[in-house]
């Protein structure tokens, strides 16, 4: 049983609605970014649960469904216990075997990297279920006209798909991503329930190929020419310090600082393309009942998004995210429509069990972007 109150429904409209999507303006997230911020220094970053939550409750509340706002009715406890039991059950054995296995061998063994060798797959195996299981539990907090949302499936089944399609891709040096990300999609949109209503995912990788074959590309040319621009200009100092074992002149490190940052913009333009038509392509083969989700997202806008977003992350050390949270979540949902109706008076409430804890191991991993 579950320690999260049920909420009793609303009543729909008869009929079907058109289920317009909305964005309401989100105050004070500069504010509540300063407040989290300190609040963390002051509870040695026990906060950040409970600063989490309340990031989460104002956006969610931003975006209406027929007029009326989505609700968040996750706690900051529930997020802090569930850390605390991946801490405990994963991360520390996994921590302490790789220890003990290094003191039994000798930290100059050659034998270590091999004896973490198998410790990859399992990590990238629990990647694969934190996500499955951070989306469980935001779709089981939140909840509009007392519905809220599940998920069907199995995050250990999710873990194994993830886990072997990425060996795939890496095997086809990357060429099969595409496939991958729509396969990986397919399971998880499947898998979603709005109440007792599944979602439909019918999009395939071909339409993508074209332009991740620019993207494929692009970033091959942009590594060859960093790695050219760094022997040409750096060659001689990284040879310095390596023969005496010294550290690079600052300067010299302020110079590739600026090229790799100059390389990340080059890498936002090039891949902006790619991913606002993956992004569309995406949303619009999701259905529920008869109507079709639809999003408009451009690669201009797209990397004005990214490099507003990294210059705000760099400018305020870091403090500024839920504002990040907020400005990416604002525009996607300012940019979906559905097309059709949906009959809400025939959806019932999910019968889903309710996690008592939250996403530990998304936590653990920092693969969630809410």
């Amino acid at each position: 049983m579950s320690d999260v109150a049920e909420q009793p429904l609303e009543q729909a409209p008869a009929g079907g609605e058109h289920g317009h999507l909305g964005w309401r303006k989100v105050p004070g997230m500069i504010g509540l970014s300063f407040k989290i911020f300190f609040l963390r220094l002051f509870t040695m970053g026990i906060y950040y649960f409970w600063g989490k939550t309340e990031t989460r409750r104002r956006i969610w509340s931003a975006i209406t469904l027929e007029g009326q706002p989505l609700e968040y009715t996750g706690t900051g406890k529930e997020l802090f216990l569930g850390f605390l039991v991946v801490l405990f059950l994963v991360i520390l054995p996994l921590y302490a075997v790789l220890v003990g296995l290094i003191l039994l061998v000798g930290p100059k063994s050659p034998l270590v990297d091999l004896i973490a060798l198998p410790l990859y797959p399992i990590i990238l195996y629990l990647v694969g279920v934190a996500e499955y299981r951070a989306r469980r539990y935001r779709l089981s907090r939140t909840s509009w006209r007392g519905i809220r949302g599940s998920m069907a499936g199995s995050p250990w089944k999710y873990g194994w798909t993830y886990l072997w399609t990425l060996v795939v891709a890496f095997l086809t040096l990357g060429w099969l991503a595409p496939w991958r990300s729509a396969k990986l999609q397919a399971v998880l949109t499947n898998d979603t329930r709005f109440g007792e209503e599944p979602l439909r995912f019918t999009a395939t990788a071909g339409p993508l190929y074209g332009r991740f074959a620019i993207l494929w590309f692009g970033v091959l040319a942009l590594y060859i020419g960093i790695g050219g621009l760094f022997y040409a200009l750096f060659k001689d100092e990284i040879m310095k310090s390596l023969v005496l074992k010294t550290s690079l002149p600052g300067s010299v490190v302020l110079q590739m600082v600026a090229i790799g940052f100059a390389a990340l913009v080059v890498y936002a333009v090039i891949s902006a393309s790619y991913h606002a038509r993956l992004y569309n392509h995406f949303t619009n083969h999701t259905f529920i009942q008869n109507a079709r989700f639809n999003l408009e997202a451009r690669a201009g806008s797209l990397i004005g998004l990214i490099l507003g977003n990294v210059l705000i992350l760099l400018l305020s050390l870091g403090i500024l995210k839920p504002l990040i949270q907020m400005r990416l979540a604002g525009y996607f949902v300012k940019r979906t429509s559905i097309d059709g109706q949906i009959d809400f008076n025939a959806i019932s409430q999910s019968q889903a069990r309710l996690d008592r804890t939250g996403e530990g191991l998304a936590e653990a991993f920092d693969i969630d972007a809410f």
